[in-house]
């Protein structure tokens, strides 16, 4: 579905949307199975697809976070 939406997307309207907006986008067609949910707080999980690039992310608007893997932190992914 992801792939569907950025295909419809010319790269100038690509390039005006902000890094939120963007991730909004990815929230809102991922699916809490295929997100990442790599873990920041028992509050705060990775709802970026599976394998994405870049850091992680979290949350919306002031509470948005993000953060990069942590390799030797546990546990890295929820299972759920």
């Amino acid at each position: 579905m992801l792939v569907i939406l950025w295909g419809n997307l010319t790269p100038l309207e690509r390039d005006l949307m902000s890094s939120d907006d963007l991730l909004d986008l990815e929230f809102a067609y991922v699916t809490y199975q295929d997100s990442c949910r790599d873990l920041y707080s028992p509050h705060y999980y990775c709802r970026r697809p599976v394998r994405h690039d870049g850091t992680h992310a979290a949350g919306f608007g002031a509470d948005r976070l993000r953060w990069e893997h942590q390799p030797d932190d546990a546990p890295h992914r929820l299972l759920g």
